[in-house]
């Protein structure tokens, strides 16, 4: 008997130690969600994560819009580099081919073909829409910008000044992503000016 009293305090001594162990090791679970077996992520850590996840999709949008604004501009600039070299009927047809719409091509293929069957010498147009006079040696493009752009439908519209020989003449550009890039859709009014024109018997 006074051998198992000896040796029940060490024993319960041992019992107690065991479960406080038990309890720390548990003690630190209670702030965090199992995702699966194997991962466990932190509230707090899931939380920041759908934060940055939101921010992150709130900042292309505004990045794409500028990005395309940039685009444009630089577009504009590279369009009028090139009128203002052209020297043949070549350089006309490159330009339309390269820089216009194909809506745009297909209306002025549409009022050449009726020209040619009209009488009048001059036909629809009796300036040149590039620069938007009949003598453009002297061109210069200035104060290009993007007054308006829908990126998802990729329209925009741009406002110039052309300088020519003295003069500035104000020209808003409609633009449409097409192909390999921005491209000019309209030089004014005048895409609905020549549809009417052909319309007209």
């Amino acid at each position: 008997m006074k051998c198992i009293n000896r040796l029940f305090p060490s024993f319960l001594m041992l019992a107690l130690c065991a479960v406080c162990a038990m309890v720390s090791s548990c003690g630190g679970k209670t702030e965090n969600v199992s995702t699966n077996k194997d991962t466990v992520v932190s509230v707090d850590t899931a939380a920041n994560r759908a934060t940055v996840a939101d921010a992150a999709e709130a900042l292309p949008e505004e990045d794409t819009e500028a990005n395309q604004e940039d685009e444009i501009i630089e577009r504009v600039k590279e369009i009028y580099a090139a009128v203002k070299k052209r020297k043949s009927a070549a350089d006309y047809d490159r330009l339309e081919q390269r820089y216009t719409t194909r809506t745009w091509r297909k209306a002025i293929k549409a009022v050449l073909a009726k020209d040619a069957k009209s009488e009048d010498e001059v036909g629809f147009f009796d300036f040149d829409y590039w620069s938007m006079s009949q003598d453009d040696g002297d061109l210069k493009v200035k104060n290009i910008k993007v007054s308006n752009i829908d990126v998802e439908k990729g329209v925009a519209t741009v406002s110039v000044e052309l300088h020519n020989y003295g003069s500035v003449t104000p020209l808003q550009l409609s633009m449409r992503r097409e192909d390999d890039g921005w491209r000019i859709n309209n030089f004014g009014t005048l895409l609905q000016e020549m549809e009417e024109y052909v319309r007209e018997n």
